[in-house]
């Protein structure tokens, strides 16, 4: 099936709502409006309405018009060969009257979603949740080749095709209000490609992933469905933000996502390698685009308080996505989180570690270094264990004395050990320990990593047991 058979089915919902009798003419859902960016060097559906039999659409870079038959109940859709980036075009819409959409742009169109850390505008979420770099974002804020559109909250308990959000110019009042990572992330992308970007922001704080889930992807997973038809929506009902938030960005041209979310899932920890699975798999069926990529951040440390062991099993669990989902990968933040907030200041590592994963993996380009340096294998030699370390060409870097390390004999306590660096070997031992049988390193909540690889992205939280949670002894 195709985007635009997909269309055709949202587009039931989207007339459902809508009084049928006489369109002023052509009638188009908000996303294609003014200063939009449309994803270049590809075919991009376009949709809308009319109460005509025929519209035809002519785009300004070819002016090559394309008709379209417009179906019994008005609506009607199509697709155009978009060309290489540049801008600004002209769209005019024709079914006997005219409509005219100014200052289009061609160039690379991402979406950026999850929960608060993705949500947090660059103005900050509260006195004490600041972006460390706010001043400098604020002050390069215009920007004529970047578009920006931000979704509101909406949650719902059918798909929706329609939103009241718009697309708007890069300027200050328009960032401030837009998330830091996504904007940083565009920023970065724009400026190494010099075209125009596209960011849409849906994302919501404190949601679950289960809401963003489409309900198809939810289906086989024990997650509580609403007790009725009539039965109150919000943004913890299974599928109630895919259905609000994602449900009419469906069909629009996208290159890829980036996803930041998993602080409110630390309980589900042992199923949610397989959740987020399913949830990319969904979006990427809905977008009927196979080969979507998918770029998300690994939850930074934290003081999680009682939940702080579930952390560490979450961090797990999103590494291990990694592995079932195609087309995806996983930045780190395990050396830049903070221990009094969850929402740690530092969005632009966060942005641009994201922006380096796609440049290589996504657009192809050479010599641009994003692996996150991570544990490979552990070999005993005596009362130590030596840990080799994959992605780290040159050795690895460290302090003298890097902490987070921590070691457990046949007993399963574990006990604070030494470590000493050398090259991508890390050498482990403890006096608590004789014969270390497992090693873990900021395996915990608030547990800042210190050793990063030459290119300055860190050594990934790990452990070399597979001992379950009620076995999560330590020293007293």
């Amino acid at each position: 099936m195709s985007c635009l058979k997909i269309r055709s089915l949202l587009i039931g919902f989207w007339l459902s709502g809508v009084a049928t009798a006489v369109f002023a003419n052509v009638t188009l859902p908000p996303l294609f409006a003014d200063h939009m960016v449309l994803q270049r060097e590809t075919n991009v559906a376009v949709w809308g309405r009319s109460d005509k039999t025929v519209v035809t659409i002519t785009p300004s870079w070819n002016e090559k018009p394309v008709s379209v038959a417009v179906n019994p109940d008005g609506s009607w859709t199509t697709a155009l060969k978009t060309p290489a980036a540049g801008g600004p075009y002209k769209l005019t819409f024709d079914d006997g009257e005219r409509r005219i959409l100014n200052d289009i742009l061609i160039g690379e169109v991402w979406v950026c979603s999850g929960q608060s850390n993705m949500d947090m505008p660059v103005r900050g979420l509260s006195a004490k949740d600041q972006v460390s770099n706010k001043r400098e974002i604020l002050a390069s804020a215009n920007q004529p080749q970047i578009r920006l559109i931000k979704i509101p909250h909406t949650a719902s308990g059918k798909l929706e095709s329609d939103t009241p959000a718009r697309w708007q110019h890069s300027d200050t009042a328009t960032v401030n209000r837009f998330s830091a990572v996504g904007y940083q992330f565009a920023q970065l992308l724009q400026q190494k490609f010099n075209v125009p970007v596209g960011m849409i922001h849906s994302a919501w704080s404190g949601t679950r992933i289960e809401p963003w889930m489409s309900p198809e992807s939810l289906a086989a997973f024990d997650y509580p469905k609403p007790k009725s038809d009539t039965a109150k929506v919000t943004r913890t009902t299974g599928s109630a933000l895919f259905n609000g938030m994602i449900g009419p960005l469906l069909g629009y041209a996208i290159k890829g996502v980036i996803w930041y979310q998993g602080e409110s899932n630390l309980a589900q920890h042992a199923v949610y390698d397989t959740l987020m699975a399913a949830m990319v798999d969904g979006w990427k069926k809905a977008w009927q685009q196979d080969k979507l990529p998918f770029y998300y951040v690994q939850i930074a440390p934290f003081n999680y308080g009682r939940s702080s062991n579930a952390s560490a099993y979450l961090r797990e669990a999103q590494e291990k996505a990694m592995k079932l989902i195609p087309d995806a990968y996983m930045v780190g933040t395990v050396d830049i989180g903070s221990e009094k907030t969850i929402h740690p200041a530092d969005k632009q590592t966060v942005s641009r570690r994201l922006a380096n994963a796609a440049l290589s993996r996504t657009y192809g380009l050479t010599g641009v270094f994003y692996e996150n340096a991570r544990f490979e294998s552990m070999k005993s030699k005596g009362a130590k264990v030596v840990v080799r370390v994959a992605n780290a060409p040159g050795g690895l870097i460290a302090n003298q004395n890097p902490t987070g390390f921590e070691v457990a004999g046949d007993d399963q306590v574990f006990h604070p050990a030494r470590a000493l660096v050398r090259k991508n070997r890390i050498t482990v031992q403890s006096d608590k320990v004789a014969a270390i049988r497992a090693v873990r390193y900021c395996f915990g909540g608030w547990v800042p990593g210190t050793i990063h690889n030459r290119e300055g992205l860190p050594l990934l939280p790990f452990r070399t047991d597979s001992w379950p949670l009620n076995k999560e002894n330590k020293a007293k």
